[in-house]
């Protein structure tokens, strides 16, 4: 029994971490970096050519259902889409990668009962 408890101490100790900064898709090809992190960093003289070797900007659309309230809760992007999570409880925007709305993924109801 001993053994359990330890074993489950150590397993919850383990899994709180802390957040990730950058994004990545399984390729590589996309990072997502939180601007507050670089906000630190004011008077230092940087190209972009420093940090990256291509970007790429999308202009998404902004249709009344397109748009979200707060900043991004979490950005994932593959070869024909991305998805912006923007809370925990809003639904998750479809766009393609040219920067047209598809839908919504999700939803929010008012739950059993």
């Amino acid at each position: 029994m001993k053994k359990y408890l330890y074993f489950i101490f150590f397993v919850t100790l383990w899994s709180c971490s802390a957040d990730k900064v950058n994004v990545k898709s399984e390729d590589n090809s996309f990072y997502s970096v939180d601007l507050r992190i670089i906000e630190k960093t004011k008077g230092t003289v940087m190209s972009l050519g420093d940090l990256m070797e291509s970007y790429e900007i999308i202009r998404l659309e902004n249709r009344d259902e397109a748009l979200i309230k707060t900043y991004p809760f979490g950005i994932f992007a593959s070869d024909n889409y991305i998805l912006l999570n923007p809370d925990a409880i809003s639904p998750i925007k479809l766009f393609t990668r040219k920067g047209q709305y598809v839908a919504d993924i999700g939803g929010i109801g008012q739950g059993p009962g």
